[in-house]
């Protein structure tokens, strides 16, 4: 009997890293992550980031504050080690170049305070519809009939 890996690997939560220093925020953008079935990591400094980054072979998405300091550290390790969709949050001055933003690797950029529909949208829109790996099938058992 063959079973369809890539139909099972559906069932899995796609899981985000949310890289910011202040935790009120942080932690309610993880509630809403986690409340649509994201499994959510915190990260409150740049070591906290990079260590959910490389436990997470699967990492879909990466929420950087650009305010944390050494951000950029952050965003190159994601890029070295998964396709990630990237995306920075800035609050106390305007929206930097999104030219030089999209140069170092992120996809987007909010102002915060963020909107939680616009991130949603963002995942649903980079993530969500990417193409699945295509997967082969595999036996379950050494008794396949001829």
């Amino acid at each position: 009997m063959l079973r369809n890996i890539e139909a099972e690997t559906r069932h899995f939560p796609l899981t985000v890293i949310v890289a910011d220093k202040h935790p009120i925020a942080r932690a309610a953008l993880a509630s809403l992550l986690t409340y649509d079935g994201y499994q959510v990591f915190q990260a409150d400094s740049v070591k906290a980031a990079v260590s959910y980054i490389n436990y997470n072979e699967n990492l879909s998405v990466l929420i950087a504050d650009l305010e944390m300091s050494d951000w950029r550290s952050i965003v190159r390790h994601a890029i070295r080690k998964t396709d990630a969709l990237l995306i920075g949050m800035e609050g106390n001055h305007p929206i930097s170049e999104m030219y030089d933003l999209h140069e170092r690797g992120l996809r987007l950029c909010l102002q915060k305070p963020i909107n939680y529909n616009d991130v949603r949208r963002a995942i649903e829109e980079n993530v969500l519809h990417r193409p699945a790996p295509k997967l082969r099938l595999v036996a379950e058992s050494s008794s396949i009939p001829s």
